[in-house]
C-alpha cells in the first residue's frame, strides 16, 4: 500500500473511529459489529440507544444488510458521507416500527449531506443494499438534542 492510499484510508477511518468513541463510549446496550478481517468490504457498525453509525470501505461490494435500531425519539440528526466513489450503487432506508420510511437515500456519486428532522417516525431499522458498489460510505444517525 503506497503512502497516498494509507492517507486516504487514514482520513476515512479517523472520523469513523471518533464517531465510535463518541457514541459508543460509556453507554449501556452498545453493540459493535465488525464482520470480517479484511480491509475492504468490512462494515463497522456501532449501535447504541439513540445513536447508530455504519461505515464501509467497499470494493465491488454486493450485499443487503439490516440492523435493528434503539431510538426513543423522532427528533433526529443524520449525516451521510460518500467518498472515493468509483462504481455501482447503494440504497439505504431507515424505517419505523410500522415499516414507514423515516429516511431514504440512493448513492451513485460522491456526496455529503446533513439532515435534521422530526415527526417522521421513531427509527427501528437500518437497511442498506449495495450492488457492485466501490467507494466509502459513512452514515451516522443520532438523536437531535
Amino acid at each position: 500500500m503506497n503512502s497516498s492510499n494509507r492517507i486516504s484510508h487514514f482520513s476515512f477511518y479517523i472520523p469513523t473511529l471518533l464517531t465510535i468513541v463518541v457514541f459508543g463510549g460509556c453507554k449501556e446496550n452498545s453493540t459493535v459489529s465488525i464482520q470480517s478481517s479484511t480491509t475492504n468490504n468490512t462494515p463497522v457498525v456501532v449501535s447504541t440507544t439513540n445513536a447508530f453509525t455504519y461505515a464501509i470501505d467497499a470494493s465491488a461490494y454486493t450485499a443487503s444488510t439490516a440492523y435493528d435500531l434503539t431510538f426513543s425519539t423522532d427528533s433526529l440528526a443524520c449525516t451521510l458521507a460518500v467518498g472515493s466513489y468509483v462504481s455501482g450503487n447503494a440504497s439505504m432506508y431507515i424505517r419505523d416500527s410500522m415499516n414507514s420510511i423515516v429516511f431514504h437515500d440512493s448513492v451513485t456519486t460522491n456526496k455529503a449531506i446533513v439532515i435534521t428532522q422530526a415527526s417522521k417516525g421513531i427509527p427501528r431499522r437500518f437497511i442498506l443494499s449495495c450492488n457492485n458498489f466501490t467507494g466509502k460510505i459513512s452514515f451516522v444517525l443520532s438523536r437531535n438534542p
